[in-house]
């Protein structure tokens, strides 16, 4: 049996949880198992009404007096309680702040294997084979558990978050532990402050800048770029935040805001695996990079081997060109 972890705290549509579920159903597909979804400290009927949630699988809520905020000591205790009851042979849990936080300390507390920002999943012999990232994001390496159970981080992205297809009508058990906290206590939970609306969430057309840009001031000509479509904003990776050039509230990554825009143009984004999870599901990637051997080329739809500023000028030269030529041709008729 798999057994998937729902994200704390977040609701049962969440798309971590989503991802979670995907990569374990196709866990179960090459051990020919089943999957069962686990959540820890969610009230029993979020799962039985909420709207649009489909799952292939069934769910056990973990219900503990010490589970009403997050904290990896009561959610480890409190899910290898159910470990020992359902036996599982992997424990997928999305690799979000809060997962990679939980994953490690419940793999040492059950003895297990930790894979973890696993990017894929394949059959080998009846065993999955993980594939996750090494080197920065440049590789990607092939790992197989020789352990008994494996605790499994996703990579946010990685796997779909799409509505699986299943019964909506799905069964949902009880599983009362009991935790008693003795190393850590909760205090609660600060919001992080997005500061003001973007407009990421919404926009069609994403233009992200990345340290790649070489500069502050060539943030104008993305801006220009950005201004050619409607619906469009400006985004950035976690280094541009860090220099202060963007506020954190336009960041996209794993620590940043998740978006899915018809177009994303990456410029100075390397491509790592942190930033990747931000915008993996965009319909259509466009990354501009002068190293032709930056791992976002392998994840994009198209791309333009050459400095960034340089290419953006010249890009924006020929629509200046064709938008004069076009109003040119008006005036001749």
């Amino acid at each position: 049996m798999i057994l998937a972890i729902a994200e704390p705290s977040v609701p049962a549509s969440d798309a971590a949880t989503m991802e979670a579920v995907s990569c374990a159903v196709q866990i179960s597909a090459i051990r020919s198992s089943t999957v069962i979804l686990a959540s820890a400290g969610k009230d029993f009927e979020e799962f039985r009404n909420a709207e649009g949630v489909r799952l292939p699988c069934d769910v056990v809520l973990i219900e503990g007096q010490s589970l009403a905020h997050y904290n990896a000591e009561g959610y480890a205790a409190a899910i290898t309680g159910l470990i020992d009851h359902l036996n599982p042979t992997e424990i997928v849990i999305a690799g979000t702040s809060r997962g990679g936080d939980l994953a490690p300390y419940l793999a040492m507390r059950i003895s297990a294997a930790y894979i973890s920002v696993v990017t894929g999943v394949r059959g080998e012999g009846g065993s999955p084979v993980y594939t996750r990232p090494c080197w920065h994001g440049k590789m990607e390496m092939d790992v197989v558990s020789r352990r008994e159970r494996t605790v499994v981080s996703v990579q946010p992205g990685a796997f779909s978050a799409a509505p699986l297809v299943g019964d909506e009508r799905f069964h949902v058990e009880r599983f009362p532990v009991s935790v008693a906290l003795t190393a850590t206590e909760p205090e609660g939970t600060l919001a992080v402050s997005q500061g003001d609306d973007t407009g990421l969430a919404n926009a069609e057309v994403i233009v992200s800048a990345g340290r790649g840009i070489g500069n502050r001031e060539n943030l104008s000509l993305l801006m220009e770029l950005a201004s050619l479509f409607p619906r469009s904003a400006l985004g950035a990776s976690r280094p541009v935040c860090d220099y202060g050039w963007l506020p954190y509230g336009r960041q996209v990554g794993q620590t940043g805001r998740r978006v899915s825009p018809r177009l994303y143009i990456a410029c100075g984004i390397s491509g790592s695996m942190q930033h990747l999870a931000g915008m993996r599901s965009s319909a259509h990637i466009v990354a501009v990079n002068n190293d032709r051997d930056a791992p976002i080329f392998r994840h994009a739809h198209a791309g333009v081997v050459e400095d960034c500023a340089t290419f953006i000028r010249v890009f924006l030269d020929l629509v200046k060109e064709r938008e004069n030529g076009k109003a040119t041709q008006s005036e001749e008729i």
